[in-house]
């Protein structure tokens, strides 16, 4: 038995899809948590003409995601903890395929897989790193599992002291968790994640990019260390990464100059030093593009995923 946790704000547009996707997994043993934040739109009346006895809806005072999050974790009747996000939809095996795995693996404590995003329909694929230590060193730059798709144990996040801040929760929480944590993600596409407008100002933006740059920091004061790299080079290309995503370009250069003829061995970091020379205006616009982008996406998505997809929306009386 598991929990799925559904915060959810004014997501009538949205979270009949979601709820849908959830009641038509082939794992059928789940409670669904769905922790209304105060919503003020129609969303409190789509839930609750729902009768499937697995359903629980809180509606509480608006108070912000971080809250909800930790308040569903209070409130869980499970100790395994299913997350979704109620603009979202998952693939109709997700709990079934991450449920297998767990048993098969009984010492993962935090699952996710690949997901596509999408907006009338899936437009890429996240490849996400399998293997525990492969995870850990993704998150040296970024969010290395799909935080929405994940299941994880309650104890682990609640260990930690739950879920933190205002934004970016997910990623510090992993980071925090990183050394006592086994992850596996699935090697398949098992979320559609909607793509959000990203309608911030370009200052908005980079005071965003330098929370996460700040909040990093302790990590990278011995990155080495912290997370078990093999050499300096490594060190060289991490930091090289993370002035790209967040810092200063010409920091970055500078690190992966560092390199030498070894950046031959590092392509990504060869392309990224390349892009450092393009003037400030089209840099900031790969930059936008974030961090996890560069280096998991893939603009191809399989005809199987195409073709599940569809069939989720016809299933939920929705044309492409």
């Amino acid at each position: 038995m598991i929990t799925v946790l559904l915060p959810t704000y004014n997501s009538e547009e949205y979270i009949f899809e979601a709820i849908q996707s959830i009641l038509s997994q082939t794992f059928r043993d789940y409670e669904l948590l769905i922790v209304d934040d105060g919503s003020i739109d129609n969303t409190q009346n789509i839930v609750r003409s729902y009768t499937d006895a697995r359903i629980k809806y809180i509606w509480k005072e608006h108070s912000g995601l971080v809250d909800s999050l930790n308040y569903g974790l209070r409130i869980a009747k499970y100790e395994w903890i299913a997350r979704m996000d109620a603009d979202d939809i998952s693939h109709p095996k997700r709990l079934e395929k991450q449920i297998e795995v767990l048993n098969k693996k009984p010492y993962i404590d935090w699952i996710s897989n690949w997901h596509s995003t999408f907006s009338e329909r899936p437009s890429n694929t996240i490849k996400l790193p399998e293997n525990s230590s492969e995870i850990r060193n993704g998150l040296i730059l970024s969010n290395s599992v799909c935080f929405p798709s994940s299941v994880f144990r309650k104890q682990v996040v609640i260990n930690a002291g739950g879920f933190k801040g205002s934004i970016f929760e997910d990623y510090k929480l992993l980071l925090k968790i990183k050394d006592n944590c086994n992850f596996y993600n699935i090697q398949e596409v098992l979320y559609f994640q909607r793509k959000r407008e990203k309608s911030l100002s370009r200052n908005n933006f980079e005071k965003t990019k330098k929370i996460i740059y700040d909040f990093q920091q302790p990590y990278y004061e011995d990155l080495q260390n912290q997370f078990n790299l093999k050499s300096i080079l490594e060190v060289q290309y991490y930091k090289g990464w993370r002035e790209y995503a967040y810092g200063n370009k010409n920091k970055a250069r500078k690190y992966w100059s560092k390199l030498g003829f070894s950046i031959v061995f590092y392509p990504k970091a060869l392309i990224g030093w390349v892009f450092s020379f393009m003037p400030d205006k089209y840099f900031f616009y790969f930059r936008k593009m974030g961090i996890n982008l560069v280096l998991f996406y893939s603009p191809f998505v399989s005809s199987d995923v195409k073709s599940t997809f569809q069939n989720i929306k016809k299933g939920n009386g929705k044309s492409i």
